[in-house]
């Protein structure tokens, strides 16, 4: 199994002994989300569209819209998931990316994975704190990195035929915020 987490956030007690025996009995979940909760000044509080009772998908389109459907109830990152070794086979995170690198490969793992579920076993502890990557400035490279994750969710969201206008509206905002904020760029362009 492979997992991610982030080093100012924390695991709840008893997590991976839960997953793990979820993972065990279901040899066809290869992704196992458990719930992110937000932690900010010392109060938790579970994140908004994460759904009350434990939810297993197997259609490719169902997966996709957990995470780019108009009420996504999947976060976008790595870390509170937990996924079965071989999805992550010829797969490689972004090395020019120092920002949304996380996000812009979950279509390709949904797409290897047979089935997710998402539990409500577990915790995964996002510690929100100013500084962080998400609370920081808004630099031209992070701005391009955002470009290049809504053009790739953009691609996602044709391949599957969800909420194609909302995504082709994001990745054209983007890329012109990009753009003009970064500088042209080869891969913009395209």
């Amino acid at each position: 199994y492979i997992t991610f987490i982030d080093g100012d956030d924390f695991i709840k007690s008893n997590t991976f002994e839960k997953v793990l025996a979820i993972l065990e009995k279901n040899s066809e979940i290869d992704l196992l989300q458990y719930p992110e909760i937000h932690v900010q000044d010392g109060k938790e509080s579970l994140w908004s569209g994460y759904p009350e009772v434990s939810i297993t998908l197997s259609n490719s389109r169902e997966k996709m819209d957990a995470i780019i459907g108009e009420t996504p109830i999947i976060p976008g990152g790595l870390c509170g998931k937990i996924y079965r070794k071989f999805v992550w086979n010829n797969l490689q995170l972004r090395m020019d990316m120092s920002f949304c690198e996380d996000m812009i490969i979950l279509p390709d793992i949904l797409e290897k994975s047979r089935s997710i579920m998402i539990t409500t076993a577990g915790g995964y502890c996002y510690v929100m704190r100013p500084g962080s990557a998400t609370k920081s400035a808004y630099t031209p490279k992070k701005c391009l990195d955002v470009s290049r994750l809504k053009i790739r969710l953009l691609e996602a969201a044709v391949k599957y035929n969800i909420d194609i206008d909302r995504w082709w509206s994001n990745a054209i905002l983007s890329a012109v915020d990009a753009w003009g904020f970064y500088g042209p760029c080869e891969e913009l362009r395209a």
